[in-house]
């Protein structure tokens, strides 16, 4: 893997962009999905304790 990201470094056209200007729609895309799963999976364990009744 080191391998492959140095290559990708190396044929980079702008090396100084960081990885936000170098994401596709696509990419942003997903990382939406991921940020609406991760609030999902939160509401879920809050909602899991709410739930659970509480031990004395």
């Amino acid at each position: 893997m080191p391998q492959d990201q140095q290559r990708k470094k190396q044929f980079d056209p702008n090396p100084n962009r960081d990885d936000s200007q170098r994401k596709t729609p696509v990419d942003k895309e997903i990382d939406d999905i991921i940020d609406e799963a991760d609030e999902i999976v939160k509401r879920n364990k809050e909602q899991a304790k709410k739930k659970q009744p509480s031990r004395q």
